[in-house]
């Protein structure tokens, strides 16, 4: 189960919002042989830019419904996500998930990965 922990400025605790099974997330991953333009493309495209993107051929959600639509409320007003990935998440580039027919979650947001949330003194 991925789930993500969100901490506000201000906030006395983080809010824990559940995402998605891995089964989920591995299905979009499965390339069945496909080229690895095609794959890319399907990932991270939508369908108004003139690419079926894999959800439409394989009955799946997109990424962006998958991961990011449930953070949308808890992401109100913020310019800057620092994350730290783990699992699968390692093999997308957050930046690139399309939120729109001209837009993509790295022109909303400023992601900065990290290696760990742990802060130490």
């Amino acid at each position: 189960m991925y789930a993500a922990l969100v901490l506000r400025p201000g906030d006395a605790q983080p809010h824990f919002t559940p995402l998605f099974e891995e089964k989920s997330l591995d299905s979009l991953l499965q390339t069945h042989g496909a080229r690895k333009a095609d794959y890319v493309n399907g990932l991270y495209t939508l369908v108004e830019r003139g690419i079926k993107p894999l959800s439409e051929s394989s009955g799946q959600i997109t990424l962006y419904d998958l991961l990011w639509k449930p953070l949308h409320k808890e992401l109100v007003g913020v310019k800057t996500i620092y994350f730290s990935p783990s699992g699968l998440l390692h093999h997308l580039n957050l930046a690139a998930i399309p939120i729109g027919i001209d837009s993509v979650l790295g022109d909303r947001y400023q992601l900065v990965e990290v290696g760990s949330t742990v802060h130490s003194p």
